[in-house]
């Protein structure tokens, strides 16, 4: 017995410092984010019923076509957005995005130029594009987009093949707004989502490359998290996550579902544009506006329902990654378990292992879906693995295989009898 227990001690001393290793050298976070689509997948709905109904951090600024009348041109000219460009600075937005491809083809160059300038004091600025799945013809500079410069996810899944497809760039903005800036789609010409509002795709694929929408590249930007750190799942568990604290639920071919509940500020743009004279309009409009804010311009619906596809992705609650003493207490329970397994025989060991890890699955599933914590029970299954094999190879003897070793020594002699 204690040959086994000192046995065991060392083989599970071994197991645990490999998996140390192994996690520093970063080879087991794509295990992790198993392990997180699986906790994804079985508490969806209460993560949807956690979510906010109602969002503070993104605004709707929109030039509303019924004042077309107001503006020097339709849709606006580089000096309408010029102008609202130079209100909204003093808001400091966090992220400025555009729903409508900034072109006009026939423009002064120099208006151009200097809305290039009004954006530069912004930290940070998404511009659309469009994008269709009928077709496959591009122009010039929509083919020179599409290979040098459309921004593609570093993150791939294998259900990737399910996502909303896109054969061609149809619309980019103009060349010399594109400079230093970040790009997503904001319209997706494609059959299945057609007139269907309420379906809006958070990523599309070219056959090579995910390809973020406008709504993607706002949040991303907003939570301050680099494309390293971003992971997109597809099926059941479908979500981008955006390291291990923020995630946004996603339906298994990778759009967003808009809910009806969800509204989003919004302020007129020519309101915006109105002198600042400290009435009750002013007011409103800079309390709305606030700062640190993504902020929306837009000529048409598709500003709205980017509006809302942010504010959606920003309600999901934040996940709470347990340190990493958690992961370390589930090992040491582990050890203690794997001990205890020395005293029963193969069919009891493996019993006891296979008991202990599906009890740690559901007490991890239950704690996820009560208070969206989680840990990695990975160091838990390695030592739960290591016990279990070995009480398999070196199991416990029973009291019918013991060999008694009784001594020998004495030998008998025969006795003869004497001759009458």
């Amino acid at each position: 017995m204690k040959a086994r227990a000192t046995t065991l001690f060392i083989l599970l001393a071994v197991a645990l410092g490999m998996f140390n290793l192994v996690e520093k050298r970063g080879r087991l976070q794509e295990t992790k984010q198993w392990f997180l689509d699986f906790l994804v997948a079985n508490a969806r709905d209460k993560i949807e019923i956690r979510a906010k109904e109602d969002t503070k951090d993104v605004v709707l600024v929109q030039f509303d076509e019924k004042d077309r009348s107001e503006y020097s041109d339709w849709p606006p000219a580089p000096l309408d957005y010029i102008i609202a460009l130079k209100r909204l600075y003093a808001h400091e937005p966090e992220v400025l995005a555009i729903a409508e491809p900034l072109r006009w083809d026939n423009a002064d160059t120099q208006f151009i130029s200097q809305l290039r300038q009004a954006m530069v004091p912004f930290p940070n600025v998404v511009l659309a594009f469009d994008i269709s799945s009928e077709g496959a013809g591009m122009s010039v500079e929509t083919g020179d987009f599409a290979s040098n410069e459309m921004p593609a996810l570093n993150c791939r899944d294998d259900g990737s093949k399910n996502v909303l497809v896109f054969t061609r760039v149809t619309s980019v903005p103009d060349k010399s707004l594109r400079v230093a800036v970040e790009s997503g789609f904001t319209q997706l010409a494609h059959p299945t989502i057609e007139n269907n509002l309420s379906i809006v795709p958070f990523v599309a694929f070219d056959g090579q490359h995910l390809v973020p929408s406008l709504a993607a590249q706002a949040v991303t930007l907003f939570r301050h998290v680099p494309y390293a750190s971003q992971r997109i799942a597809f099926g059941a568990g479908a979500r981008l996550s955006l390291g291990d604290e923020h995630m946004v639920p996603l339906a298994p071919n990778g759009a967003l579902i808009l809910d009806d509940k969800l509204k989003v500020p919004t302020i007129n743009a020519l309101d915006l544009m109105s002198p600042d004279i400290g009435d009750a309009d002013s007011n409103r409009i800079r309390n709305t506006l606030g700062k640190k804010k993504i902020i929306v311009i837009s000529t048409s619906n598709r500003g709205g329902i980017q509006a809302r596809a942010i504010a959606q992705a920003l309600s999901s609650p934040p996940l709470h990654r347990k340190p990493m003493t958690w992961d370390m207490g589930g090992a040491a329970l582990a050890c203690l378990i794997g001990f205890w397994q020395l005293h029963y025989r193969r069919i009891g060991a493996v019993t006891i292992g296979l008991f202990f890890a599906l009890t740690s699955l559901i007490v991890s599933l239950l704690v996820f879906q009560s208070s969206l914590s989680w840990w990695s029970p990975i160091a838990t299954m390695v030592v739960t693995c290591a016990s279990t094999l070995f009480c398999l190879i070196w199991p416990k003897k029973s009291s019918q295989e013991a060999v008694s070793t009784e001594p020998t020594g004495a030998i008998s002699t025969p006795v003869v009898s004497s001759p009458t």
